[in-house]
C-alpha cells in the first residue's frame, strides 16, 4: 500500500553512506569475492563518496581497502589475461558474479561479451566496437598491454589469410564501421562466451583514490599512482607524468582521469566520470551513435555532443511505476 514520493538526491545518499557504513561494520572478510564482504561494502562506499564529491572519505574509504591486504595489483604478464581467470583466484576482484563454466555459459545471446566480440566459430553479435577517440590514445605507446583487449577484425581470403592493400591489412567493416572487438568478456577458463562479471576491482579503487588526491590537492600522490598503473602497464618511464610535465593535460585531474579511461575500458565507468566532474561528451569520429535523431548529433559534421547538463542523461522511470504509484514524478526528457 505504500506509495512514497520520491526521495532527494541527497536522502538517496545518506541511504547509500548509512547502508554500506553498517554492512561493513557487520560482515567479516574471510570468504572469496562471489560474495559480499566488508571490503566489498567498503569498496563501493569510496565510489559513493567520489560521487559526493566527499574526497577526504573517499580517500580514507580506498585506504582500508588497500591496507586490508586482501588485494593486489595483478603484473603486466597477467593483465592480459585477466578476465579470463575464476573470479575466485583474480588477486584484484573485490566483488564478482560468480559464473561456473560450462554450466554458466549463456552463449551468444546472452553472454554479457557478446555484443562487443564474437569469436572464430561465430559465437557472439559483435555489434559495438572500440572507439577511434580510445585507440589513438591507446595505440601512442604500442608496449601498452591494455592493448591486447582490443582485437582488430581482418578481411581474409578462402585460405583464411589476412588480405592486404597497398601493404596494408584490410580491415572488416559493419555499416561502414571498423571493427575493433574487446575480448575483456570473453574466454573464462577457455569457454568462448564465458565470463564472470568484475562489479568491484581492486585497480578501481586505487583510482578512485589518485582522483580524491588530485581534487584535494595532493597532486604528486595522485600521479604516483597514474605512473604505478602506466608501469604496470608496460609503459615506459619516457611515458609517465610529473608536476612539471603532465604532457598535452591542463591539470592533474585530466591525466587521472584520461588513466581511468584506459584503465577501466568498457567496465561501466566513463560516461559517469564525465558527466559528474561537469565534461561534456564529444565525440568526433564515426560511429552507430552518429544516426539520425540521437540527441546532440550533426549529421553534417559527423559530430556528437551531450551537455553534462542535458536530461537526456538522467534514466527515466519505468511507465509501470508511475501508474501503481501516483506520487512519483517523472524525469524530464527534455
Amino acid at each position: 500500500e505504500a506509495q512514497p514520493a520520491r526521495a532527494t538526491v541527497g536522502e538517496v545518499y545518506d541511504f547509500l553512506v548509512d547502508d554500506l557504513t553498517e554492512a561493513a561494520s557487520l560482515m567479516g572478510s574471510t570468504k572469496p569475492s562471489s560474495y559480499g564482504s566488508k571490503e566489498a561494502a567498503l569498496a563501493l562506499l569510496s565510489r559513493v563518496y567520489l560521487y559526493m564529491e566527499e574526497n577526504e572519505l573517499a580517500n580514507e574509504t580506498a585506504d582500508l581497502v588497500i591496507n586490508s591486504g586482501r588485494y593486489e595489483l595483478v603484473d603486466t604478464e597477467t593483465l592480459p589475461i585477466y578476465f579470463t581467470i575464476n573470479n575466485e583466484q583474480r588477486s584484484e576482484s573485490i566483488f564478482a558474479i560468480r559464473h561456473v563454466m560450462p554450466a554458466d555459459d549463456h552463449g551468444r545471446n546472452h553472454g554479457v561479451g557478446s555484443m562487443i566480440y564474437q569469436t572464430a566459430s561465430g559465437a557472439g553479435w559483435g555489434e559495438n566496437y572500440v572507439s577511434k577517440a580510445y585507440r589513438d590514445l591507446i595505440d601512442q605507446y604500442p608496449d601498452d598491454v591494455r592493448r591486447q583487449f582490443i582485437e582488430p577484425q581482418y578481411e581474409r581470403d578462402e585460405n583464411g589469410d589476412i588480405i592486404m592493400e597497398n601493404g596494408e591489412p584490410v580491415l572488416r567493416t559493419r555499416n561502414g564501421f571498423p571493427r575493433y572487438y574487446v575480448n575483456k568478456f570473453n574466454f573464462l577458463e577457455g569457454t568462448e562466451t564465458g565470463n564472470s562479471p568484475e562489479l568491484i576491482r581492486y585497480s578501481e579503487i586505487w583510482l578512485n583514490k589518485a582522483e580524491a588526491l588530485a581534487k584535494l590537492g595532493r597532486e604528486q600522490e595522485a600521479l604516483d599512482i597514474v605512473n604505478m598503473f602506466r608501469e604496470r602497464a608496460g609503459i615506459p618511464t619516457s611515458g609517465h607524468y610529473s608536476l612539471g610535465d603532465l604532457g598535452e593535460h591542463d591539470t592533474v585531474l585530466d591525466v587521472v582521469l584520461e588513466e581511468r579511461r584506459l584503465e577501466l575500458l568498457f567496465e561501466g565507468h566513463r560516461a559517469h566520470d564525465l558527466y559528474r566532474n561537469k565534461r561534456d561528451l564529444f565525440r568526433d569520429y564515426p560511429g552507430t551513435h552518429l544516426a539520425p535523431g540521437n540527441p546532440g548529433v550533426n549529421v553534417e559534421e559527423g559530430t556528437q555532443f551531450i551537455s553534462w547538463e542535458s536530461t537526456r542523461i538522467i534514466f527515466q522511470i519505468p511507465e509501470q511505476e508511475l501508474e501503481l504509484n501516483p506520487n512519483l514524478v517523472q524525469n524530464p526528457l527534455n
